[in-house]
């Protein structure tokens, strides 16, 4: 096995172990059901200030959860933190699934650097219910992002199965996909996404966020940089995961399910120059110092 930045850095997707409890898991969804049964909308969400007052932040990010943080982006920031639940028998993916990609997509909400190599935009998924065949399982290709387009009609892809409480990390830039479910049940997932706080991250001024971090001990330090409090210093942070966050390296694996992905001429057209606007745009930014500090426009409908 290997460790999970080196996967994620080579592949952009890693398998890890469980990081909860079944019992854990359980209580999550008893807790969501009544948040969950008063939206109508086919994406429903528990946000962040949801978990904090069902007092669920401590259960969430356990000494493991942060250790695992800490190590995949030391200055790491949130960018998600919340559960959501996707409706049954749908047709199609329920992420910009009219892209004429098939809802093949990168995240162009990252704002990333490529002045840096390290890791800079990850997501933790948590599978809430089991997903496996037609229950929207989530899909990742090996077309990663670089200042070139990548070229190529064809792709090596993962599919994303496992039973409820099954956890994996991938890289926000690669590209992906959620598959429709087409299932009678819900699919349900916690996801947590982090970044480097050097980049701009417009989710931290959202209601859900401020709530949660004025409520933050002052003891938690590591916790509190999560959510944006900029009264924390790196030091600070790194001399308390020093005392209390696990120095060892967190291994993962491939997912087993893959396969490869053909895409059209004109599909394959469409993400190059797709991938062109986004490298052209992050490198304009960076080289001719312009405003980063804008808050993107959403491609995702939530109806």
């Amino acid at each position: 096995m290997n460790s999970c930045n080196q996967l994620l850095n080579l592949h952009s997707v890693a398998n890890i172990k469980s990081l909860y409890q079944p019992s854990t898991i359980k209580k999550w969804n008893e807790l969501f059901d009544d948040i969950f049964s008063k939206q109508t909308t086919k994406r429903r969400y528990v946000f962040a200030d949801d978990l904090y007052k069902l007092n669920l932040l401590d259960e969430i990010f356990t000494s493991e959860l942060q250790s695992l943080l800490y190590q995949l982006i030391p200055d790491s920031e949130l960018y998600h933190c919340h559960a959501y639940e996707i409706a049954a028998n749908q047709s199609k993916p329920h992420i910009i699934g009219d892209n004429n990609l098939g809802g093949w997509h990168r995240d162009i909400d990252c704002k990333h650097d490529f002045g840096k190599s390290d890791l800079q935009h990850i997501s933790l998924f948590i599978y809430l219910t089991d997903v496996s065949e037609g229950n929207g399982y989530f899909e990742i290709s090996n077309k990663r992002l670089s200042i070139l387009p990548s070229f190529g009609n064809t792709a090596d892809c993962y599919k994303l199965f496992g039973n409820k409480g099954q956890c994996f990390l991938f890289d926000r830039k690669a590209f992906h996909r959620a598959s429709p479910n087409t299932s009678t049940s819900v699919r349900r997932v916690l996801k947590i996404s982090i970044q480097s706080k050097s980049l701009f991250n417009h989710k931290l001024n959202t209601d859900a966020f401020i709530a949660v971090k004025d409520q933050l001990n002052n003891n938690q330090p590591f916790l509190r940089q999560l959510f944006g409090d900029k009264n924390i210093n790196t030091k600070e942070v790194d001399s308390y995961a020093k005392q209390h966050l696990s120095s060892n390296k967190f291994s993962g694996e491939l997912p087993p399910e893959s396969y490869q992905e053909n895409f059209s001429l004109m599909q394959n057209y469409r993400r190059y120059i797709r991938d062109f606007r986004y490298a052209s745009k992050r490198l304009a930014i960076k080289y001719f110092q312009l405003n980063d500090a804008k808050t993107p426009i959403s491609k995702i409908k939530n109806n």
